[in-house]
C-alpha cells in the first residue's frame, strides 16, 4: 500500500512538471533563445535598478522624518 502511495506521489509531481513546462513558449532556434535570454537579462537588469531606486528613496523619507 506504501508503495502505491508513493508511487502516485512521484507520478503527480511529473505531471504537474511536465504541465507547467508546457505553459512557457519554446523557442526553437538559437537566435531566438538568445533573444529571450537577453531580454530577460534586461529585464532583471531594470528590476534591480528599480528596486535600488525604491531603496534610495526610502532611505532618503526616514533621513527627512528623522531630522524634523
Amino acid at each position: 500500500m506504501e508503495l502505491l502511495v508513493g508511487v502516485g506521489v512521484v507520478v503527480a509531481v511529473l505531471v504537474v512538471i511536465l504541465v507547467r513546462r508546457d505553459r512557457r513558449p519554446r523557442t526553437e532556434n538559437l537566435d531566438g533563445q538568445l533573444i529571450e535570454r537577453d531580454a530577460s537579462l534586461r529585464l532583471r537588469q531594470h528590476r534591480g535598478e528599480a528596486q535600488a531606486a525604491e531603496a534610495q528613496a526610502l532611505l532618503r523619507r526616514r533621513e527627512n522624518g528623522h531630522q524634523h
